[in-house]
C-alpha cells in the first residue's frame, strides 16, 4: 500500500477555508455550501472529483423535474460555473485535488459518494444522490450518512432512473421492506417537489385504480392494527356487542325496505373497507386480472383475493396430494342483500361495478353515522367496520375464519395464510352463525364444488402416508446385511438419518432449515417438550417449546440405538483409522453438544442434514412442501376443534397482541396445550403406525473387515 499521506496540506495550500485556487473568487462560497452538505476530511482529499460528482448528481436529479424553480436553477448554475472555472486552472494548481480517499467511507460517506459519482454513469444512483444533495442545499443541512452508505452499497448498473421515479411515486406501504435510501427519497419527495416546482418528467402519475385502493385498504388494516385490536380487545375504536346487534337489526330492516344507506353499511361490514371504496368493487363478470374484491350477484358471493396480503404464496407441487384450495375467499352474502342487488341488476344490466348498481354510494359521506341515533356517542361507519373481526373473535369463531369473513387480516398472524386453508363449508357455517346473531337472516345457498380458501400446498393425510411409505421403502432397500462393507453402512446411515430428520421435523412442525443443530439431549428428554430456535419471532430470543410426544421419542430412541450399533460396527472396520465420522459418533453418544443428525460420506467426512433433505430422493408423486408439517398441522388441528391460540402455541406464532405462553412451564400446566400434545401423539400413530427401525445390535462376527 502507498505511504499514508499527511493529514494537512502545506501552509501555502491550506484547505481549512477551501482550496487555494478558489481563494478570493465567488466560487469559494459554492464550494463552502458543498462541504456543509457533504463534510470532507481535513485534507479535502479528492475535492476536484467531489465537485465534478456533485454537478453530475444535480444534473441527473434535475432530469426528474419538468422545470426547475429559479432557486434550484441558481444552484445548478453555480456548480456549473465552478466546474468551468476549474477547467481553466492549470494542472499544477490542482495537484492537491488528486489525493485519494483511503479508508474514509465510515467517517465521510457523503464525500466519498460524491467523489465516486464523478467516475460512473449509473443514472439511477446519480439521481438519488442528486435529490439528496438538492434537498440539503435547500435546507442547508448535512446529507444523511446512513442513507448515503446504503446508496454506495447498490451494485453498479442495477439502479435505473425509471426505478427512482417509481420509488418517488410509490405509496409508503409499498416501501416497508425497501432500503433505507429508498424510504428516505420517498419521504422527502413531496416537500422537495414543491420547492423544485416540478413533477417527475416522462412520467404522468396515473390515477389510482379501484383495485389499488382496495389493496391498500386491506394491507393498511393488517399492518397498522393496534395490539388491542389484534388481541380482539374492545377500545374506543370499536362498538360493543349489544350495540352491534341492535345496529345489525336496524340495517336488515333498511335493506329490506330498499334503503341504499343500509345496503352500504352491510357491504362495508362484508368488505372491511370505507364507503368511498365500495363503488370500485367490480361485478364478477367484469373483474380484471388484478382484482382484489368482487361481487357475484347471481350466486350471492362476496369474493376476496388474499394474494394482496400473502404476496408470495407457494403453488402446488406436482399437482396432486394437496387440498384443493385457491387464494380466492368466497363468502356468502345475506339473502336479503343478494335479493336487493339482483333487483338492481335487473334494472341496470349494463352495470360493471358496485357503484353502477348502487349510485347512492356517492352521496354517503365516510364520517356519517352508520344509523340515525340520538345516542351521545355516535356509532360511526369507521367504528362499525372496525368491529366485525373483533366481534367474531369474541364470539369464539376461529381466528383464521374470522379474518377471512371480516377481511380483517390483523385477527391472525399473517403466516397462517401461507400454512392453512379453510373449507367453503367452514366459511358458510360461520357466516350463518354471524348473520343469525346480527339479525340478517340466512346466507345465500352455497354453490357446489367451491374450493377451500388459503394455501394450495397443504398436504392431505393420504399424501403424507404415501411419503412415509416411500421413505420406508427407500431405507429398507439399503439395509445392510450382517456382513457388509463400510460403504454399505455409510449409505444406510445416510438414508436413515435423513428420513428420521424429516419425520421428527414433520411431527414437531419445524420450519425449513438447511442444517439441523439439535443435540441428543434435546431430543431424548422425557419432559414432553422440544425447544426449537429456528426463527426469532417478535422481540423474543431463544428457543420456544413444542410438544414432543411418545411416538417421536420412540423414533429418536431407535435412531440413537442405530448410532450405537453403527459405532460398534465401524470401530471393528477401522480400529486404527480414526476420523471425523467416529469422532462425531463418539461425541453424540457421549452427550456432547453436537448435532444429532449428520450423514457420513467417508471416514473423514460428515455432512449436515436439513429438515427436507430426504425429499430430493423421493419420486415426483411423493413430494410435499419443505415445511409440510406446519401446513398439515395448522389445518388438521383446526378440524379437530383445537383453538387458534393452542395451534399458535404449537407452531410458535408470536404477534404483538396475540402472544401465547412465555416460558416452557406454561406449556406443561395449561390443559389446552396438554390436549394438543395428546392429539398430536394420537395423530402420528394413526398416520405412521410405527417408527422406522435402524441398525440392530452387532456381534463380533457380523461384519466383513475391509
Amino acid at each position: 500500500m502507498p505511504a499514508r499521506l499527511s493529514t494537512l496540506a502545506p501552509a501555502e495550500r491550506s484547505f481549512v477555508h477551501g482550496p487555494s485556487c478558489l481563494a478570493g473568487s465567488s466560487h469559494a462560497a459554492t464550494f463552502a455550501k458543498l462541504t456543509r452538505c457533504a463534510p470532507p476530511p481535513t485534507d479535502r482529499a479528492g475535492w476536484m472529483a467531489a465537485c465534478q460528482g456533485a454537478l453530475a448528481c444535480l444534473r441527473a436529479a434535475s432530469s426528474l423535474a419538468r422545470t426547475l424553480s429559479p432557486s434550484a436553477q441558481e444552484i445548478l448554475t453555480e456548480f456549473s460555473a465552478l466546474l468551468v472555472h476549474l477547467d481553466n486552472i492549470t494542472p499544477s494548481h490542482l495537484a492537491e485535488s488528486a489525493q485519494p480517499m483511503w479508508r474514509r467511507l465510515a467517517q465521510f460517506p457523503q464525500w466519498v459518494a460524491l467523489t465516486r459519482a464523478s467516475r460512473h454513469s449509473d443514472a439511477g444512483q446519480l439521481a438519488a444522490l442528486g435529490l439528496e444533495l438538492f434537498y440539503c442545499l435547500h435546507q442547508d443541512s448535512v446529507m444523511a450518512p446512513e442513507s448515503t452508505r446504503a446508496l454506495l452499497r447498490v451494485e453498479s448498473g442495477t439502479l435505473l432512473q425509471s426505478q427512482i421515479q417509481e420509488i418517488l411515486m410509490a405509496p409508503k406501504t409499498d416501501l416497508l421492506d425497501a432500503p433505507i435510501w429508498a424510504q428516505r427519497m420517498n419521504r422527502l419527495w413531496p416537500a422537495l417537489r414543491e420547492w423544485l416546482d416540478a413533477a417527475p418528467a416522462q412520467m404522468i402519475t396515473p390515477a389510482e385504480s379501484g383495485s389499488e385502493r382496495l389493496r391498500k385498504a386491506l394491507v393498511a388494516k393488517c399492518v397498522y392494527a393496534s395490539p388491542k385490536h389484534r388481541g380482539a380487545i374492545l377500545d374506543h375504536r370499536h362498538i360493543d356487542s349489544p350495540q352491534l346487534f341492535e345496529i345489525g337489526k336496524q340495517i336488515w330492516q333498511g335493506v329490506f325496505n330498499k334503503d341504499g344507506h343500509a345496503v352500504a353499511a352491510m357491504l362495508t361490514w362484508l368488505s372491511s373497507t370505507t364507503v368511498d371504496a365500495l363503488k370500485d368493487i367490480p361485478l364478477a363478470a367484469h373483474r380484471l386480472d388484478d382484482w382484489i374484491m368482487c361481487i357475484d350477484v347471481e350466486q350471492g358471493l362476496f369474493c376476496t383475493d388474499i394474494q394482496c396480503i400473502a404476496t408470495d404464496m407457494a403453488m402446488p407441487i406436482a399437482g396432486e396430494g394437496h387440498v384443493a384450495a385457491s387464494t380466492q375467499v368466497n363468502k356468502p352474502m345475506p339473502r336479503v342483500l343478494q335479493q336487493f342487488l339482483l333487483d338492481r341488476f335487473i334494472t341496470t344490466p349494463e352495470a360493471r361495478c358496485l357503484g353502477h348498481l348502487l349510485p347512492e354510494l356517492t352521496e354517503i359521506k365516510p364520517h356519517e353515522p352508520v344509523i340515525a341515533t340520538t345516542r351521545e356517542i355516535v356509532p360511526s361507519m369507521a367504528r362499525w367496520t372496525n368491529s366485525s373481526g373483533v366481534l367474531m373473535r369474541q364470539l369464539g369463531i376461529d381466528g383464521l375464519v374470522a379474518a377471512l369473513l371480516s377481511n380483517d387480516f390483523a385477527m391472525v398472524p399473517k403466516s397462517k395464510l401461507y400454512y392453512s386453508c379453510v373449507s367453503a363449508k367452514e366459511i358458510w357455517d360461520a357466516s350463518a352463525r354471524i348473520f343469525a346473531l346480527m339479525g340478517w337472516g340466512p346466507p345465500a345457498e352455497m354453490p357446489p364444488n367451491l374450493l377451500a380458501a388459503g394455501s394450495p400446498v397443504v398436504p392431505t393425510e393420504p399424501q403424507i402416508k404415501k411419503v412415509f411409505v416411500a421413505i420406508k421403502k427407500w431405507v429398507e432397500e439399503a439395509r445392510p446385511a450382517k456382513r457388509c462393507t463400510s460403504e454399505a453402512l455409510f449409505e444406510f446411515h445416510r438414508r436413515y438419518c435423513t428420513s428420521v430428520a424429516w419425520l421428527v421435523s414433520f411431527g414437531s412442525a419445524s420450519r425449513q432449515v438447511s442444517q439441523l443443530e439439535w443435540p441428543k439431549d434435546m431430543l431424548t428428554n422425557r419432559i414432553g417438550l422440544l425447544v426449537m430456535d429456528d426463527k426469532q419471532v417478535t422481540d423474543l430470543e431463544g428457543g420456544l417449546p413444542v410438544p414432543f410426544g411418545r411416538f417421536l421419542r420412540e423414533q429418536v430412541d431407535l435412531y440413537v440405538q442405530h448410532l450405537e450399533a453403527l459405532h460398534r460396527r465401524l470401530t471393528r472396520h477401522a480400529p486404527a483409522r480414526p476420523g471425523n465420522a467416529l469422532l462425531w459418533l463418539e461425541a453424540v453418544l457421549g452427550g456432547d453438544e453436537v448435532p444429532l443428525f449428520k450423514t457420513i460420506s467417508g471416514w473423514r467426512c460428515t455432512r449436515s442434514v436439513g429438515t427436507s433433505t430426504v425429499l430430493a430422493e423421493l419420486p415426483e408423486n411423493c413430494q410435499v412442501a419443505p415445511d409440510s408439517g406446519r401446513k398439515y398441522w395448522e389445518t388438521r388441528l383446526r378440524h379437530l376443534a383445537v383453538t387458534t391460540s393452542s395451534i399458535d402455541g404449537m407452531l410458535r406464532h408470536e404477534v404483538l397482541g396475540q402472544e401465547r405462553f412465555s416460558c416452557a412451564s406454561d406449556f406443561i400446566v395449561k390443559p389446552t396445550y396438554a390436549r394438543v400434545a395428546f392429539i398430536l401423539d394420537q395423530e402420528l400413530f394413526h398416520i405412521f403406525h410405527s417408527p422406522i427401525p435402524g441398525l440392530r445390535g452387532a456381534t463380533s462376527r457380523e461384519d466383513h473387515h475391509d
